[in-house]
């Protein structure tokens, strides 16, 4: 009756850390560790004689991990790709000197165009002197 059993996947086990991989993991000493964790700083899963089994997570929250031992994801990048990276910095340094220049040039017709107006918004502003004829 239970065919649903096999369906179950299995967990794989915890890896815990000992004091000892806790310290080089993040720098601290063996003595800070301990410490931290009888004052209960740190919570740790079990205690046995071979030591103290440290949840990673629970260690990391407290203590981060030193940038040293931390896993390195960086690729190194060939010449070809340091080249084609190196060209379209290039290009892009350059459509935006253009850009910069376009709104030089923008800029310049607005503070114009804002002249203009103002000069003719003075110019309806005034009044008017008619020039008079007199007719004999």
């Amino acid at each position: 009756m239970n065919n649903w059993k096999p369906f179950i996947k299995q967990a794989e086990p915890m890896q815990y850390l000992t004091l000892s991989q806790a310290a080089k993991e993040t720098g601290k000493s063996k003595g800070t560790l301990s410490k931290a964790l009888k004052t209960g700083k740190i919570s740790y899963v079990e205690k046995t004689d071979a030591g103290y089994k440290i949840d990673p997570a629970e260690l990391f929250r407290v203590y981060p991990r030193n940038q040293s031992n931390a896993p390195q994801n960086e690729q190194s990048t060939t010449p070809e790709e340091t080249q084609f990276l190196t060209l379209l910095l290039e290009q892009h340094q350059a459509q935006n000197d253009q850009l910069q220049a376009t709104i030089k040039d923008l800029r310049a017709r607005l503070d114009r165009s804002e002249d203009e107006r103002q000069a003719l918004s003075l110019r309806l502003e005034q009044p008017t002197k008619r020039k008079r004829f007199l007719i004999f």
